[in-house]
């Protein structure tokens, strides 16, 4: 999704000779000489369109500045329920000029925030026609924090840590795994979501969309087999810490898997009388004789192993 980079692109068009508009007021009185229109085209976001402005925006500001950082007129668009696309123009004098567009949410008190602004430099010439485009840059990006990346099989959680997750905000939120929305997927904080791995997701990469802003994408291998690294006999009480190997769907090795540790005794007798496991894969065994099954799992891929104490 990051690679197709699809920007919500605001284009301003100079047109030159037009009468000024009275959406916005100079801050500073204007001088003699010719004058252009700047005109702003905005595309609004669609509820699942993946862009760079944010589907809580809910108006944009244009302010036209002198390079030096004097106002010189400010107009504001509101956003319209169920349209798609909206102009916002002004005239200001030909020259040198800054134009820099905001776009702001709206919460639940009526108040508001910036949630993306973009800048840039334009020479308005009397008699020609200029276009500028910008693209907006949101003020809250996700990002995802795996430099190993993830793994886990069908039906197997994750935890996902990182930045900027909207969980505070509460913005709409998707999680793509494999190449599959993960339904299940649910922020704790803005820097954590928890999900569940889809059973139609493949090897390929995770990536997160909150209020419609991509993140990075991050490495996935889909787990599909395991295999436990442990010895066959212990000695009571000892400890020891157990491994575990696993395969991608394609065959390829899979680091360090992601899998729950769980153990059970034979028949009739407590697994944690006679050994216990961390989810280190640390296991601490009693002083007590007997069989155990240790259990490596995730999602629907699992390997066991049999320990005889002795």
């Amino acid at each position: 999704m990051s690679k197709r980079k699809a920007l919500c692109l605001l284009i301003f068009q100079v047109l030159v000779g037009c009468a000024p508009v009275t959406t916005g007021a100079p801050t500073s009185p204007p001088s003699s000489g010719p004058r252009g229109r700047v005109v702003l085209a905005v595309r609004w976001p669609a509820p699942r369109q993946v862009q760079l402005l944010p589907i809580s925006a809910q108006s944009v500001e244009l302010e036209i500045l002198t390079p030096e950082g004097i106002s010189l007129a400010k107009a504001s668009l509101a956003r319209v329920p169920e349209q798609s696309a909206a102009t916002l123009s002004m005239a200001v004098n030909a020259g040198d000029v800054r134009v820099v567009a905001r776009a702001y949410d709206r919460d639940a008190n009526g108040g508001s925030s910036l949630v993306a602004q973009a800048t840039r430099a334009l020479v308005i010439k009397p008699n020609f026609d200029n276009a500028c485009a910008l693209s907006l840059v949101p003020v809250y990006i996700p990002s995802l924090n795996a430099p190993n990346g993830f793994n886990a099989g069908a039906g197997g959680r994750l935890e996902l840590l990182g930045a900027n997750f909207g969980h505070t905000r509460q913005t709409p939120l998707q999680v793509l795994v494999g190449g599959v929305l993960a339904a299940s997927a649910q922020r704790v904080s803005d820097t954590t979501i928890r999900l569940e791995v889809p059973g139609a997701a493949t090897s390929g990469e995770i990536q997160v969309i909150a209020d419609g802003v991509p993140s990075a994408t991050a490495s996935f291998q889909l787990l599909s087999q395991l295999t436990l690294q442990c010895p066959s006999t212990v000695q009571p009480a000892a400890v020891l810490t157990l491994g575990v190997a696993g395969q991608d769907e394609g065959g390829r090795p899979v680091p360090a898997p992601s899998v729950r540790w769980l153990v059970h005794s034979e028949a009739g007798v407590r697994g944690d009388e006679l050994a216990r496991i961390t989810q280190d894969g640390v296991l601490t065994v009693g002083s007590a004789t007997g069989t155990v099954m240790v259990a490596a799992v995730s999602g629907s891929v699992a390997a066991t192993a049999s320990i005889q104490i002795q």
